[in-house]
């Protein structure tokens, strides 16, 4: 058996053990009468200039230096380390459960939700930690939770989509070889997903231009059916300069769209106003729509508002400026960027789970434990010791009286 303390630093009140034995020590002694016929029968003798002091009652000062020292063992919250409490441990389970939400996906998930709630009950503790941008930083932080707790056998669960890209081999490198892992595969539709994208190709005899290309993504394959730029795609960027330089600024979003975007599943209508543009009055904080508060976070340096769902942004050059495609670039595509990850439909495969996945190991060696309420026998100790120093205090002085009253009846006689 192994004893463990948990707060160590409460050992050091069993110098409160010395002042019984002072109390002891400094007690009035108690000199028992002799009755003498006549003092010539007693011997003369010389004074001594000190007096020697002994420890009076000497069994109950013991019992209560073991009060206070079973008072004090019990503040310094102790386990004791059995074989049988360390089986128990090892049939206990902490459980951290990673949600692997798939990038950009913040729709409540009922089926994930489900599948979590079932894996948090029958175990000693159980935490969820859901994933913001990486998968890795909620694996890291379920790992740092796992080693704050009681000693117990640990495990990590990872429910989700499990679609490629949502988490990697890399990922697990942070956690330790005794904690295991297990992957929950939890189906989402739809199965196969859709994008849309402008992309340079060839137009034929008119030459490489903007075209849009549908995209559907599934388990099989990827499917791309191509189409003219239509005015209704076009009109979703609009850029306004000083009338001199509207050509300019027209020629800038030729180039935009030329380099090639991906559309996003909604509507976004965007409007650029170059330098030389008056601004407008009509235009409020932006405040509203979820889109444009994310996209004026990715231009702290520009100025956004909002105009009946338009984003209005100021580019901060001139259309003549060399920067202004660049400038344009930038804010389009901060203004229409989503993570391709979240298209991704292809789940990662049984036998890459089975790789990654190992069995629950041991109670590391390294756990700290937890109080697991071996005080209260302590306690429990110090309470019957309580009691068995209070009647050793009363039969003594039940003794100390009687002896005095046979004194007195000896004296009487005598």
């Amino acid at each position: 058996m192994t004893l463990y303390w948990l707060d160590p630093w409460a050992l050091g009140a069993l110098s409160a053990a010395a002042v019984p034995i002072l109390i002891h020590l400094l007690a009035r002694q108690r000199h028992r009468q002799v009755a003498f016929p006549s003092l010539r029968f007693v011997p003369a003798s010389q004074l001594v200039a000190f007096r020697r002091r002994v420890l009076s009652d000497v069994p109950l000062l013991a019992i209560r230096i073991l009060i206070v020292a079973a008072a004090v063992a019990a503040l310094a919250a102790p386990v004791f380390v059995s074989r049988a409490r360390r089986a128990q441990w090892e049939t206990r389970v902490a459980r951290a459960i990673v949600d692997l939400r798939v990038p950009g996906d913040t729709a409540t998930r009922p089926e994930v939700a489900a599948v979590i709630d079932a894996e948090r009950t029958a175990v000693f503790a159980s935490e969820v930690f859901r994933t913001r941008e990486r998968a890795s930083d909620a694996i890291a932080e379920a790992v740092r939770w796992l080693a704050r707790q009681a000693p117990a056998s640990r495990e990590i669960v990872m429910a989700g989509d499990l679609r490629v890209g949502s988490v990697a081999a890399g990922d697990l490198i942070v956690i330790p070889s005794h904690v295991g892992v297990r992957f929950l595969p939890v189906s989402q539709d739809p199965t196969s997903r859709t994008a849309t994208l402008i992309a340079i190709a060839d137009a034929g005899a008119g030459g490489a231009r903007p075209r849009i290309l549908n995209l559907t993504l599934d388990d099989e394959a990827t499917r791309v059916r191509m189409s003219d730029m239509t005015s209704d795609v076009e009109s979703r960027i609009v850029v306004r300069a000083a009338p001199d330089e509207q050509t300019l600024a027209n020629a800038a979003l030729d180039a935009v769209m030329a380099e090639g975007l991906r559309l996003p599943r909604d509507e976004r209508p965007l409007e650029v106003d170059f330098e030389g543009v008056p601004p407008r009055l009509d235009t409020s904080p932006v405040t509203k729509a979820a889109w444009i508060r994310a996209a004026a976070a990715r231009l702290p340096d520009v100025i956004a508002s909002e105009h009946e769902g338009r984003m209005i942004v100021r580019a901060g050059v001139r259309a003549s400026d060399p920067e202004a495609v660049h400038v344009l670039d930038r804010i389009v595509r901060a203004a229409w960027q989503d993570e391709l990850d979240d298209l991704e439909p292809r789940r990662i495969g049984p036998s890459t789970l089975a790789a990654w996945s190992r069995p629950i190991g041991g109670v590391p060696a390294d756990a700290t434990p937890a109080n697991e309420g071996d005080a209260r026998w302590l306690w429990g100790s110090a309470l019957v010791l309580l009691a068995v120093e209070s009647l050793v205090r009363r039969r003594g002085r039940g003794t100390a009286i009687a002896t005095r009253a046979e004194a007195k009846r000896e004296a009487r006689v005598a």
